[in-house]
């Protein structure tokens, strides 16, 4: 057993080159895979603004655009799982992530698969 911190697994998450299909399906400027959490919206609604093309997957995005059209829009799927979350990753150019305090380790998916990982400033 070892201990890890900050990781992925670079057998798994690493620059692709992806299809017209895979661009089609996963291609975005700016993409959040995550939970919905209203501090969480209230960023995406702002980073629309940019005139970027948005997406996100993440459970809680399909009940919450039933009340907030604009993520109708930019809302793709549940989740994305497996070699489709690789994709993702990769066919992102910015990838947003949320943290929850600076132990979070949602930057080194996107920054495995190419993409420019950012992120709202952490206090702690």
């Amino acid at each position: 057993v070892f201990l890890v911190h900050q990781s992925y697994d670079s057998s798994r998450l690493f620059p692709r080159e992806l299809n017209v299909a895979d661009r089609e399906a996963f291609g975005a400027d700016v993409s959040f895979i995550g939970h919905c959490q209203p501090h969480y919206a209230r960023l995406l609604k702002i980073a629309t603004q940019s005139g970027a093309r948005i997406r996100i997957w993440g459970p809680g995005w399909r009940r919450y655009s039933r009340f907030h059209p604009w993520v109708r829009a930019i809302f793709s799927g549940d989740g994305v799982w497996g070699e489709d979350y690789a994709k993702a990753l990769n066919a992102a150019s910015i990838g947003l992530c949320f943290l929850a305090d600076v132990r979070d380790t949602g930057l080194w998916g996107f920054h495995a698969g190419g993409a420019y990982p950012a992120s709202h400033r952490i206090v702690s």
